[in-house]
């Protein structure tokens, strides 16, 4: 009498469904993490646009202002890798809500740049250039850029609205 060992070598269809899933999930998880660059530059984007709103709301409550001129505003550096606060009767930056620094830097968001700009308001929420005698008098759009691709914030003469 002899006795034959059959050999049971391979994986059950269990073993190669869990794989499949397994890398299935892997795999969603590591596209879903590659397209975030849009969606974190989007999200800066955001954050200006409240900066801005703010800056225009504070010069809009402002009782001190005089009549039709611009108090609060937001500028950027020459560079365009930071913005900030500012109150036109003192120079020094202001903290932002939910800032820790006065001076924001693009690069810790990781952006690269943004348009050079200077925008004030007055007690009516109208904008105006680098504190200037004279209301805006076209859109002013500020473009923020990232690793090749960018998103525009766009305010609005007159109204001040920011897109």
């Amino acid at each position: 009498m002899s006795l034959t060992l059959k050999s049971n070598s391979g994986f059950t269809l269990i073993e190669i469904v869990a794989v499949l899933i397994i890398l299935g999930i892997v795999s969603a998880v590591v596209v879903s993490r590659a397209g975030n660059n849009d969606v974190d530059l989007a999200a800066q984007a955001e954050v200006i646009k409240g900066h801005i709103r703010f800056a225009q709301m504070r010069a809009m409550a402002a009782d001190d202002s005089p009549a039709n001129l611009p108090t609060w505003g937001i500028c950027s550096n020459a560079a365009g890798t930071q913005y900030w606060l500012y109150n036109r009767n003192n120079a020094t930056p202001v903290l932002l809500p939910g800032e820790e620094n006065a001076r924001i830097s693009l690069t810790d968001a990781g952006l690269t740049s943004m348009t050079v700009f200077d925008i004030s308001f007055n007690d009516w929420g109208v904008p105006f250039v680098r504190n200037g005698p004279l209301p805006l008098s076209a859109n002013l759009s500020i473009t923020v850029n990232d690793d090749g691709n960018s998103d525009t914030v766009t305010i609005f003469p007159q109204t001040g609205f920011v897109q």
